[in-house]
């Protein structure tokens, strides 16, 4: 079942919604109104600036980023679905928003919630233990090389200790690897401390066939996702033309608007007699005068 499909079941059975909104497969935001039979986008519908006689349908790929405007006295349900926990249902609500909670009648829901919470801590016990052994690493750098800021060459080797690399080749990414560290890397901390809390990583009795990339990406794969286009925006310079040649003006032009003083010769005639010289002006007659308009 589609969106779509769910939103015009939902119209079906409540007779009071006027329309279902919902986010068809190229993530726009679309409403089937009841008075329409094909669904349009929400920004071109009647619906646009008032949501309140619409049911609004949004799926766990869209809870991220949406923004409608809702009526201030909607309310809203979260629905359940595979892999779902009692954390996930939680920031699922919105903070900002007045929550309230009905108590659940039926407690299977109750324990089927809290199992499956058990079952994603469970598999995330490996990223809990790639993390442990990270920090007991960062912490012995930490504290061999702390007070060593004077010391190039030991500030470099904290740095080294603590800072992930990211040039990593495809087997180190993607290939086999201890889930515990080596009797070599546990010789390595300095601090018995350490050595005792990565002791007791390495003695907790887990299943940890899995390798930690798919311990990392556990959570995020057994979400929702909705694919994107990726967008890259290039900052365009402007043009820059190249100046025309323009001929050099008359010097006469250039003592001008040096001096202020015009004086008729070669370079400037009468406006009047010009025009006296083409052939309107001696049609009509057009004589010299003494305006002081010269081209």
């Amino acid at each position: 079942m589609e969106n779509k499909d769910l939103a015009a079941a939902w119209l079906e059975i409540c007779p009071n919604a006027q329309g279902a909104v919902y986010f068809d497969s190229d993530s726009r935001i679309m409403v089937q109104a009841r008075f329409q039979k094909s669904p349009i986008s929400l920004l071109a519908s009647s619906f646009a600036d008032n949501l309140k006689d619409c049911v609004v349908y949004i799926d766990e790929a869209h809870t991220r980023g949406t923004d409608l405007k809702l009526p201030v006295d909607a309310k809203g349900a979260v629905t359940l679905g595979l892999g779902q926990t009692k954390d996930q249902i939680v920031q699922d609500l919105r903070p900002s928003d007045e929550k309230k909670f009905w108590p659940m009648t039926s407690s299977d829901v109750v324990h089927w919630l809290l199992e499956q919470s058990c079952k994603m801590n469970e598999k995330m016990m490996p990223l809990h233990t790639a993390q442990g052994f990270d920090f007991c690493r960062r912490t012995n750098a930490l504290w061999k090389y702390g007070d060593s800021y004077k010391d190039a060459t030991e500030t470099k080797q904290l740095l080294d200790a603590i800072k992930q690399r990211e040039d990593q080749t495809l087997e180190q990414l993607y290939g086999p690897r201890d889930l515990v560290p080596t009797t070599e890397a546990m010789a390595k901390l300095d601090f018995d401390c350490l050595k005792d809390f990565t002791t007791r990583l390495c003695e907790q009795k887990l299943d940890l066939s899995g390798d930690y990339t798919a311990a990392f990406e556990e959570l995020e794969l057994e979400r929702e996702v909705e694919f994107e286009f990726e967008q890259l925006r290039e900052k365009e310079k402007p043009l820059k033309y190249t100046a025309a040649a323009v001929p050099c003006p008359d010097p006469e032009i250039t003592r001008f608007v040096s001096t202020g003083c015009l004086h008729e010769g070669a370079s400037f005639i009468q406006a009047f007699e010009f025009m006296s010289r083409t052939k309107i002006g001696r049609k009509f007659s057009v004589q010299r005068t003494s305006s002081r308009l010269f081209v």
